[in-house]
């Protein structure tokens, strides 16, 4: 029973983007799934396509790149630009990216 539960709780849990002064947190729901770590997301190594259909759509509209590029790209774009540090953490019930401001 506590896993429906849990599974009640993640699922009426939203994401969450979070302004500071000095950074802008993205705050998803959720532990990453088994195949992905924090360091294959870096390097662009890691997907997992959640929602194949969304995906597709955006894909032929040529709004999305290459599956599980966007973590890699986004520190690629805040060091060439801001010389900084993007932060990844997962907490037991959430994954978090921080991105630096200027």
């Amino acid at each position: 029973m506590k896993e429906f539960r849990f599974f009640v709780i993640l699922q009426s849990a939203v994401s969450k983007v979070l302004v500071f002064n000095d950074r802008i947190e993205f705050h998803t729901p959720g532990k990453l799934p088994n195949t992905v770590t924090i360091d294959s997301m870096k390097v662009g190594g890691a997907h997992v396509l959640r929602n194949p259909t969304i995906y597709n759509l955006l894909l032929k509209m040529g709004l999305v790149t290459d599956i599980g590029s966007g973590v890699k790209r986004i520190i690629e774009v805040i060091r060439k630009n801001l010389n900084k540090e993007v932060d990844l953490f997962e907490t037991e019930n959430e994954f978090v990216l921080t991105i630096p401001r200027a």
